[in-house]
């Protein structure tokens, strides 16, 4: 698989709350590992200024 975007993973990230899915099944529906997928998002949270819970 090539390399996601950041463009990619911003639409991922936004994506799962929505799947229904818990994180754990998304990542593995959409074939990424957990740890990067926190990741992105706790590093987009800081980019962004927003406080997004990990958790959700």
């Amino acid at each position: 698989m090539a390399k996601r975007s950041h463009e990619d993973w911003a639409a991922l990230i936004k994506q799962q709350p929505a799947s229904g899915l818990t994180i754990t099944a998304f990542c593995h529906q959409h074939k990424c590992s957990t740890s990067t997928f926190y990741a992105r998002k706790a590093n987009k949270a800081k980019s962004t200024g927003y406080l997004i819970s990990l958790f959700d």
